[in-house]
């Protein structure tokens, strides 16, 4: 089952400082709520990255290296 935005934004908040964030897993850039997950993160300074499976779309790259500090890789 997937979290839902409250429990990503409660784990954003709690996380220490890390290097890095890595979502992966099944695919992730197929969560319709991806971007804001990425946003909670960034926005509590903690860098998040994707590791898709390679089903990810143009689109869904496009919209997630439009949310600061998030890179995708294939």
């Amino acid at each position: 089952d997937a979290l839902t935005l409250e429990e990503y934004e409660k784990i954003a908040e709690r996380t220490p400082p890390v290097p890095n964030i890595l979502f992966s897993g099944g695919e992730p850039t197929l969560d319709k709520h991806i971007v804001d997950v990425a946003r909670m993160f960034v926005d509590a300074g903690l860098a998040s990255a994707y590791r898709p499976q390679g089903t990810t779309t143009r689109v869904a790259i496009s919209r997630l290296t439009a949310t600061s500090s998030t890179s995708c890789r294939g």
